[in-house]
């Protein structure tokens, strides 16, 4: 809900965190409207003050009508592939968490339009599949060289006692 223009708060409650003090104000019902959700217009996709959409706690809800969300855990991986594709996206702020006393904000993935959507999630698991196969010859690397080393380290054993017959 949204707080009618000109409304004065019920009550106010003063929080500490760490050394700031914040000020919390409490509304009524009658003080409020249902929030209104936001359309795409002329092919542009609405954002709040920091180019991002509010979707708190993963509501779909408030979602702008004509676009859709492509969750993701790598925000800002699919922004990249958006960046790249040349596709309109706004990424999708999901709340805020704390993290060592400060407040940070957390993302859940990126928003773009409806016909845009297949497109991102392709990439998207193409970019994840890739990542995956690098890890894999990555891990496949260290093995190899682990059992260069014993082997190695075996081969200078073995020669060393035939050399010294201990």
């Amino acid at each position: 809900r949204e707080v009618n223009e000109g409304e004065i708060p019920i009550s106010i409650i003063n929080r500490k965190r760490g050394n700031e003090t914040f000020e919390s104000k409490l509304y009524g019902d009658w003080q409020t409207i249902p929030i209104k959700i936001l359309e795409v217009v002329d092919g542009v996709i609405p954002s709040n003050e920091h180019g991002n959409i509010e979707i708190w706690n993963g509501n779909k809800r408030l979602l702008p009508i004509g676009t859709s969300l492509v969750e993701t855990t790598k925000s800002m991986a699919a922004s990249k592939i958006a960046v790249e594709l040349g596709i309109q996206h706004r990424r999708a702020l999901f709340g805020f968490e704390d993290r060592q006393g400060t407040r940070c904000p957390v993302f859940g993935g990126i928003v773009v339009l409806q016909e845009d959507v297949d497109v991102v999630k392709t990439a998207l698991d193409q970019v994840e599949h890739d990542d995956e196969l690098r890890k894999e010859s990555i891990r496949k690397a260290k093995i190899l060289r682990k059992w260069q080393t014993l082997v190695s380290r075996i081969l200078t054993r073995l020669s060393l006692k035939e050399r010294y017959n201990a």
